[in-house]
């Protein structure tokens, strides 16, 4: 039977045999060893094509594709593991191994995505505490396939880039790493620069940010980035306009010709309007009036950081429609695909903001799918034997989701009204708010204080306190008029970032739409688990840290899988193996093995052990009881 203890104690085991995949029933565990190991090859690959009995990501990519070439019907993996488990990487093993046994000889579309892998990563990843390239974003990659089964096409499609990390950092961590590779383009080093110096760290040991900055190059001009100079001018951009210093009540910038005056022609802009955007702004007052109001220090340092974390985030998805461009070949059937599912994991950190909400309702919202999955797997198993079932109830997260998105009102409801506040609008009151509609209504939600300042959820994972600061400006993700219509002028591709900025949604609103995107995506494929687990958090080899890793079994949910089964029959063995095992309580009994199995159990010493009348059942293939405990009685 699968308890905490026995699943920690057998991981441990193989790990400590440089085993890192294990099975637990159809998920799979990958540890993070942090080493190479030689356990990924062709030839490793063209022997799970024969048998993928073994525990391997291969061997998950394999069911997925014997599935497809079988049925037709859709496919996903779903990929999952806090920042440091190996998540990015064990994606790429997935498609590896889909462009190896499905790459196709005449199409280049299955190396092409392995080359996006490059640009996605410098472009979207971060040296964190936890992770040497922890992806600040998630994506969903649908792999398409044609009649034959090749590789036709793959789409991307990303999830809240973490746009705030562009202009400041945590100490010991690294704002993206295009941010750094391109000072191989441009003169100066990585602490003349502040957005880039803001973590003090400017190198990883053992990567070459040259060498990564090649290697992006070559990327973007296999995916056929024909404009690479201006993306790499638009990154040189940021770096300088981060330079930018200002002083006074009345904001104005002391460097205007080493910041601002590098900055502007990269971006096809005057100097002079650059700065007086990010010191002035307009408002239209009455009668049609406009009125140009000086900006404080501080509001111009926003301003700054507002137009650089703008110029990053459009320049981040222009990168990925590129991308998806190059990967489109034709009409790709939709409806043949298999897709790939790497996206951040639960957090829980010393101080939790917006993003961590974001994050950890995404993790709420895909643990009710797997939920769901996990216990009509377990359904079907029973109708399949035909055990009776009626009996088998399971309390899912439904609650704790609805707290995000139910009706009439959640807390991202609750938030976009704050924000409908204007210059009015606080963090403490939409605390205060959020206190007094769910602290008596929701179990789930805990107020924390009377000045609205934090509140905690009580996650599948457990509690997070969230402190209210910056909710609102951070869900607004908005620019002043000023910033936009400055951004409009620009070079053609700095144009394109500003031309659809008329939006109305809020980034959680937006975010949230996504979601149930995604999850009714998921819905039409049939799914498969590797749970990623990070070994230690010092990153070190041959080193596993029991506590650590026993926390993320649990955030993974994989223990609610545990529970989904134990709410059932929570042990199972075949006949042969019952009826050999306990054939002697009835001498011996001559018979089929279900025979048997009917015949011990019906014995009066096995019958006292079971209280219920659906404590164990015989099913087709296989007996089922409900308690362990009977079990080790008998």
């Amino acid at each position: 039977v699968f308890t905490e203890g026995s699943i920690l104690h057998h991981v441990r085991r193989r790990f400590e045999a440089s085993v890192i995949y294990t099975w637990v029933g159809s998920i799979l565990i990958a540890v993070n060893p942090f080493k190479k190991l030689p356990i990924y090859s062709n030839r490793i690959v063209d022997a799970f094509r024969a048998d993928a009995t073994a525990p391997h990501a291969y061997a998950v990519a394999s069911r997925c594709y014997d599935a497809l070439r079988e049925t037709g019907a859709p496919q996903s993996v779903l990929v999952s593991g806090e920042s440091g488990a190996g998540k990015t990487e064990t994606t790429k093993i997935i498609l590896s191994y889909l462009a190896r046994v499905a790459g196709g000889a005449q199409d280049d579309v299955a190396r092409r995505i392995l080359e996006s892998n490059p640009v996605l990563e410098a472009y979207g990843n971060a040296k964190t505490l936890r992770n040497d390239n922890s992806s600040r974003f998630g994506k969903w990659m649908t792999v398409a396939f044609d009649a034959n089964r090749r590789v036709a096409g793959c789409a991307i499609d990303t999830y809240l880039l973490e746009k705030s990390r562009v202009v400041g950092c945590g100490p010991g961590e690294r704002t993206y790493h295009a941010l750094y590779q391109v000072l191989s383009d441009i003169e100066g080093e990585a602490r003349e620069f502040p957005y880039l110096a803001r973590g003090g760290c400017l190198r990883i040991d053992g990567i070459d940010d040259a060498q990564e900055f090649a290697t992006q190059l070559r990327a973007l001009d296999a995916l056929g980035v024909t404009d690479r100079q201006d993306v790499l001018d638009i990154v040189a951009a940021v770096l300088h306009l981060g330079c930018a210093e200002f002083d006074g009540d009345d904001a104005r910038c002391v460097n205007a010709e080493t910041s601002i005056g590098r900055c502007a022609p990269l971006l096809g802009l005057d100097a002079t309007e650059v700065e007086t955007a990010v010191t002035t702004r307009t408002e239209r007052m009455g009668r049609g009036s406009i009125v140009t109001l000086r900006l404080t220090t501080k509001q111009a340092r926003s301003a700054r950081d507002a137009l650089a974390k703008a110029l990053y985030g459009g320049l981040f998805d222009y990168l990925v429609r590129r991308v998806n461009e190059s990967l489109r070949r034709g009409d790709s059937p939709t409806s043949s695909s298999i897709g790939v599912l790497d996206i951040f994991g639960f957090e829980v950190f010393r101080h939790n903001s917006f993003e961590q909400l974001c994050i950890n309702y995404a993790n709420e919202k895909l643990q009710l799918f797997f939920d769901a999955c996990v216990f009509g797997e377990e359904l079907r198993t029973y109708e399949e034997e035909g055990v009776p079932f009626a009996h088998v109830q399971f309390e899912d997260n439904a609650r704790c989701v609805a707290l995000f998105d139910g009706r009439p009102v959640n807390l991202f409801s609750l938030l976009d009204d704050e924000c409908q506040g204007g210059e009015g609008a606080r963090d403490d009151r939409f605390g205060a708010k959020c206190a007094a509609t769910f602290a008596r209504k929701n179990p789930h939600f805990e107020a924390r204080g009377p000045d609205g300042a934090q509140f905690a959820v009580r996650h599948f994972a457990g509690a997070v306190a969230y402190e209210t600061r910056g909710f609102v400006a951070k869900n607004r993700d908005k620019l002043s008029t000023t910033l936009k219509t400055l951004g409009a002028t620009g070079n053609r591709l700095v144009a394109s970032f500003f031309a659809d900025d008329a939006r109305t949604k809020t980034l959680g609103s937006a975010f949230r739409k996504q979601l149930a995107g995604l999850t009714r995506v998921l819905e039409k494929t049939q799914p498969h688990f590797i749970r990623c687990i990070k070994s230690n958090a010092l990153k070190q080899p041959d080193a596993f840290d029991a506590p650590l890793c026993l926390e993320q079994l649990r955030y993974s949910g994989l223990f609610e899988a545990i529970r989904i089964r134990r709410a059932g029959y929570a042990h199972r063995e075949t006949h042969a193996s019952f009826a050999k095992r306990y054939a002697v309580l009835v001498g011996n009994a001559i018979g089929s093995p279900q025979e048997t199995c009917e015949r011990v159990l019906a014995a009066p010493a096995v019958k006292g052990l079971f209280d219920g009348p659906f404590d164990v059942c015989v099913g087709r293939t296989k007996v089922f009881i409900k308690d362990g405990r009977a079990r080790g009685a008998l």
